[in-house]
């Protein structure tokens, strides 16, 4: 009961819930590239999962790991790791991509994950136009920019 008040309330106070054009598109080409797709977030599930589910991108990644779900938070490399173990990877073989420097883009090289830092209307008001910590940074969703880099 306390799952489906919380769901309720959180469609009532959700208003930007949306996904970038683009992005499921391109969340499939990496698949179809032989490429596993993985979603780190700093979530709580009762709200992230039905969400996803109610966007469709449910099926479109190959594992999600949530932090109210694992215990820890970004930016602790310890999110990242385990990410990495579930996932049998080593760090050199991974690449973050985030709106947030400092949670995704420093949280990540604390792991010895490089990350694409995408600049977005929701990442931190504090975080400047180019991250230097990226291995790449780009002004907004820019999937085509991105997909090149990854392939």
């Amino acid at each position: 009961m306390a799952r489906s008040l919380a769901w309720t309330f959180r469609q009532a106070s959700t208003s930007l819930l949306r996904v970038y054009p683009g992005a499921p598109e391109l969340l499939a080409r990496l698949r179809v590239a032989g490429k596993r797709v993985v979603l780190v977030s700093n979530a709580q599930s009762c709200y992230t999962r039905p969400e996803l589910a109610a966007l469709g991108l449910d099926r479109a990644f190959d594992r999600i790991v949530i932090s109210s779900e694992v215990g820890v938070r970004k930016p602790s490399p310890a999110i990242f790791r385990r990410a990495l173990e579930t996932e049998h990877l080593t760090p050199d073989r991974v690449l973050m991509v985030g709106n947030d420097e400092r949670a995704d883009i420093l949280g990540a090289a604390s792991a010895g994950i490089a990350g694409v830092y995408l600049r977005t209307e929701i990442s931190p008001a504090s975080d400047s136009q180019v991250s230097a910590h990226a291995a790449l940074s780009l002004a907004g969703p820019d999937y085509a920019e991105l997909l090149q880099y990854l392939t």
